[in-house]
């Protein structure tokens, strides 16, 4: 299932008549709407109506280790080369108010821009130098909080459309908004089912000898287990460009790691192998 929070509803609905959502009866705090693959939840605006929300969500159903979420809305931009209707998904979540920062793990290929974005406790209206996000808004952090309970770091994605420019004036209606996200849906849902997919096929696409030679350098790399479900991921997805993955992997059988820092730096060595090959 892939699951989705939006803020407003004129952001969802064009999920909702895109998809043919049905609307969720037995739910009554929160507006829910699903079909046979996605479940949408609308949370209402600011970061605690954003965490609590989701949180509600999710907790009503049982989520498995091939679901993924996403939190997909609009945003202000603070980045000068933006332009409006752009998509950015979030490599970096920044809390305002403590500057604290979250990281999503982006493995997969995708066509958008990748920014970060800052989520404030109230509405932005200027740019000013304080701010640190390249894009602005008020709830990516609250829903971040709120699924990485649920789900490991790259299952989940933060999607913002650029709807206004903190340097210019914007008249941002509920007619932009529909129109906005309705013409950038069909791009994030085929991409969103696309990993999806990629997900719940990963360990069905790794022969015998190929399952065995990927336990065999977690044992030697003494990698966690989030690790490891990161590495078969990269695996399969390499297989499926590459057709085969062994001349990338074996090297690491033979690896000698002597600290935690060691295991990071050949980790992310080996992944960034995975992803160019």
């Amino acid at each position: 299932m892939i699951y989705i929070s939006f803020a407003f509803f004129k952001e969802a609905e064009p999920y909702i008549h895109k998809y043919q959502l049905k609307k969720n009866m037995n739910i009554h705090p929160f507006s829910i709407y699903y079909n046979s693959y996605m479940t949408i939840i609308i949370t209402g605006m600011g970061v605690i109506n954003a965490g609590v929300g989701t949180t509600y969500m999710l907790s009503n159903f049982e989520i498995n280790d091939e679901d993924i979420f996403a939190n997909i809305g609009i945003c202000g931009s603070n980045h000068k080369e933006h332009d409006i209707r752009d998509v950015v998904l979030c490599n970096k979540i920044i809390q305002s108010w403590d500057e604290k920062s979250r990281y999503p793990d982006i493995l997969y290929q995708h066509p958008f821009i990748e920014g970060s974005v800052e989520t404030f406790m109230n509405v932005v209206e200027e740019c000013t130098p304080e701010l640190k996000g390249d894009t602005i808004e008020m709830e990516a952090a609250g829903m971040f909080r709120a699924a990485s309970v649920y789900f490991p770091l790259h299952h989940m994605f933060f999607i913002k459309i650029i709807s206004d420019k903190l340097h210019d004036v914007y008249d941002v209606t509920d007619e932009s908004v529909y129109e906005l996200m309705n013409s950038t849906s069909e791009s994030i849902v085929n991409w969103l089912v696309s990993v999806h997919n990629t997900i719940k096929g990963c360990h069905k696409g790794l022969s015998d000898v190929e399952s065995d030679l990927l336990a065999g350098v977690k044992e030697n790399m003494n990698l966690t287990e989030n690790m490891y479900e990161q590495l078969i991921k990269l695996v399969v997805y390499c297989k499926s460009r590459q057709g085969t993955v062994g001349k990338v992997i074996q090297p690491y059988l033979d690896i000698k790691i002597n600290s935690k820092n060691e295991r990071k730096k050949y980790f992310e060595e080996l992944r960034n192998k995975l992803k160019d090959a």
